[in-house]
């Protein structure tokens, strides 16, 4: 099984965020690619435990449910579901400049271990 943890699954993902540019192809949903890439820069940050954000109330009712969910389904994530407003990015900026800081959030994941990870 493929884990974050694993230097060579960090590295093909990180592959994947080097190839990304201004004019790449949508595959999930309205964003651009800055806007996508700031998305998960804003995750990987809040999964690393470096930012913290206030739960909403939709996720304190059925949050268990769809942590269930997310942990044993292939594809946990679905098309349309809810997100924090913090991770709703407009506008645009330095794609290059948020490619770096999601590879360098990515880079940290094999040092930090399995047994060790404390992100939520």
């Amino acid at each position: 099984m493929k884990s974050i943890f694993n230097k060579e699954t960090t590295n093909s993902l990180i592959e994947r965020v080097r190839h990304l540019n201004d004019s790449s192809e949508r595959q999930w949903g309205k964003m651009t690619p800055f806007q996508m890439v700031r998305h998960c820069v804003l995750s990987e940050e809040m999964y690393q435990g470096e930012t913290k954000y206030k739960r909403l109330f939709i996720g304190k009712l059925f949050g268990k449910m769809a942590l269930k969910s997310t942990l044993k389904d292939e594809a946990p994530f679905k098309k349309n579901e809810p997100t924090h407003s913090t991770f709703k990015i407009t506008g645009s900026g330095d794609l290059e400049e948020v490619k770096e800081k999601w590879i360098s959030l990515l880079e940290s994941y094999p040092s930090k271990g399995n047994g060790t990870f404390n992100g939520f």
